[in-house]
């Protein structure tokens, strides 16, 4: 091939390739995924030469004999140190940069993969000892089962661009933050942004009910609750119907507005507190069955707050049918909405003023505009 040159390479080795972050590394996709997107190498200065057509490639005599094959080292940076320290400089980095993403296998144990088609800066603290060097293309010739592989050659047809460049001149820049440097919340953000889901839906907080029920309904607001399907969904297989009924696949739409004992439980409960709809047809309409109170903060609040309970009550007894086969009745059902509603409203109350329970059974509207 026009314009290559050979050099004698020896895999057993005066060279040893450290590899900071190796294509066939283990590693976790989110770590691999962010350290590629996120840090480069900057280079302050750099020269380059262009070759005249036809010229002659550029002498790069200052190569070593004995080499270390580069294993895969597509698009990484690989830190080398020299045994020889008197022959070779002691430590150099490679920048390797693909150009295509080809590989080829090599029989040897030793390194089982050479890129096909790379560029690769070498540095050291004095660019003038070791100048260039892109090379663009690398390809073991004559390796065959027969060949000995304690020396073969490999062509280098060089790039028709070479470039110096200093490394003290190198510097970590951190792409997600516009200042460059490493803040905490950059990563975070970036981390939360590839593997939380989106959703349009948002869930502002009910100061009147207790945390955890809040943030029952942030999960199912987001689709995070551990229903049969969502379960599936992660490798966890089961059958998929309702605990509760046994009818349809269990979804965060059937568990509360479509299963027959959810959509009874809410009718009772729409007919004791005269202002919710009880026809509710999709789970976000009744996470924001607040809306029909516009302008009644305070109603708004404890309006919410008993949907959050009835919510609660659903995902209790669902979780009692999954593990212990119980049974509740819908009056049993009703009374802990009624309860469990009244109680964490009087505990939260800051008029100081607690809910009669007879006249929160019969009139709760009254009993709050008087109460509360």
């Amino acid at each position: 091939m026009e314009g290559t040159q050979g050099y004698e390479i020896n895999h057993q080795t005066q060279l040893h390739t450290k590899l900071a972050l190796l294509e066939t590394d283990v590693f976790i996709e989110i770590l691999s995924r962010t350290s590629l997107k996120t840090l480069h190498i900057i280079r302050c200065t750099k020269r380059h030469f262009v070759p005249s057509s036809g010229a002659k490639n550029f002498d790069i005599g200052c190569l070593p004999k004995a080499f270390t094959i580069l294993a895969t080292a597509l698009n990484k940076l690989i830190f080398g140190e020299c045994d020889n320290a008197d022959e070779y400089p002691n430590k150099f980095l490679f920048v390797c940069k693909p150009t295509t993403l080809d590989a080829k296998s090599l029989s040897f144990s030793i390194y089982k993969y050479i890129a096909v088609k790379f560029a690769m800066v070498v540095t050291r603290s004095n660019p003038l000892h070791f100048k260039i060097i892109l090379l663009s293309y690398a390809e073991p010739s004559d390796l065959t089962n027969d060949h000995g592989y304690e020396n073969f050659q490999v062509e280098l047809f060089h790039s028709t661009t070479w470039e110096w460049r200093d490394l003290g001149a190198l510097k970590w820049r951190w792409e997600l933050d516009p200042s460059g440097t490493y803040p905490v919340s950059s990563l975070r953000n970036y981390i939360d942004s590839t593997i939380l889901p989106c959703s349009d839906e948002k869930w502002q907080w009910n100061p009147l009910i207790i945390g955890k029920l809040n943030i029952l309904a942030w999960r199912i607001s987001y689709g995070r609750l551990p229903t049969i399907v969502n379960l599936s969904k992660i490798g966890i297989t089961q059958s998929n119907l309702c605990k509760i009924c046994g009818v349809a696949p269990e979804t965060e739409n059937h568990l509360f507005i479509e299963c027959g004992t959810a959509k009874d439980l809410w009718q009772r409960i729409a007919g004791w507190w005269r202002l919710m709809d009880p026809n509710v047809q999709a789970i976000k309409d009744l996470l924001n069955c607040k809306s029909v109170l516009k302008g009644h903060k305070r109603l708004e609040i404890i309006h919410e707050g008993i949907m959050l309970v009835f919510l609660w009550v659903i995902w209790n007894f669902r979780n009692l049918k999954a593990h212990s086969s119980g049974a509740k009745s819908l009056s049993v059902l009703a009374y802990e909405v009624q309860s469990m509603s009244a109680f964490w409203i009087n505990a939260r109350n800051r008029k100081g003023v607690s809910l009669r329970w007879l006249d929160w059974c019969c009139d709760p509207i009254r009993e709050c505009y008087a109460n509360m």
